[in-house]
């Protein structure tokens, strides 16, 4: 579970991407969202899915894109089969399957290249709410280490002598029990502690609040949203004629 979850966290580096305000990245999210539901030429959405490899190459996280992509590979096959089960071919089936790693790897990019902080300023320059913002922000924070914890308890309770590779489904349920239980207490002790901390720091949710650092759209920044807005332009005349 931790490596699946580690694929989507944040890493620092130095790289284009990294340096980008994350509401440029957003741009490029967006352009890739568009372009892969408008057009659904096989073609282009293989080139879609190069030209991400690409962006990975280039902000240094090729391996943890590949283990996001590699992640969803069980649904990738779930929702070929399911098609290509309705009759809808060979082609029209491989379709909406690549369309979600497309979705899944262009995610994976933004989140990878984004500090929680970075997107809970973006959330907050784009109008959201506080609490809003904030949930998201503590969301990415504290998934990956819970995820980890889960992982910590389920390695403990194995050195214990608990199955959970069992074939039978009602004993893999039940195996669950003694793992769940830590997973909840720990979380409930956990939100404790955030809560006494934000009380402890005066937050106020429905009062402005400053920040040390603030979001500011350079000239890089600009130019690279608006090469992606020229890029969905130019995909759709190409291939979505």
């Amino acid at each position: 579970m931790y490596k699946l979850t580690s694929a989507f966290i944040y890493q620092p580096k130095l790289t284009f991407l990294h340096r980008l305000d994350p509401r440029a990245k957003l741009f490029m999210v967006a352009a890739f969202f568009t372009t892969s539901f408008l057009i659904g030429n096989l073609y282009y959405l293989v080139l879609l899915l190069e030209l991400e490899a690409l962006i990975a190459v280039s902000a240094s996280t090729l391996k943890r894109w590949t283990r996001s992509i590699a992640a969803v590979a069980p649904f990738f096959l779930f929702i070929f089969i399911v098609n290509y089960l309705t009759e809808q071919g060979l082609v029209g089936s491989f379709l909406p399957a690549i369309k979600l790693i497309i979705l899944v790897g262009i995610f994976s990019l933004f989140f990878i290249t984004t500090a929680p902080d970075m997107f809970a300023l973006m959330l907050d320059k784009l109008g959201l709410p506080q609490i809003i913002s904030l949930a998201f922000s503590m969301a990415l924070r504290f998934v990956p280490v819970l995820a980890q914890q889960t992982q910590d308890i389920i390695d403990a309770q194995r050195s214990r002598g608990l199955s959970v590779d069992s074939r039978n489904p009602l004993k893999r349920i039940r195996a669950l029990v003694p793992i769940f239980i830590p997973i909840i207490i720990l979380s409930i002790k956990r939100s404790i502690e955030v809560a006494e901390a934000l009380e402890s720091r005066a937050f106020d949710p429905s009062r402005p609040r400053s920040s040390w650092i603030e979001l500011k759209m350079g000239r890089w920044d600009w130019a690279f949203a608006a090469s992606n807005g020229v890029f969905v332009v130019l995909s759709i005349f190409v291939f979505g004629l």
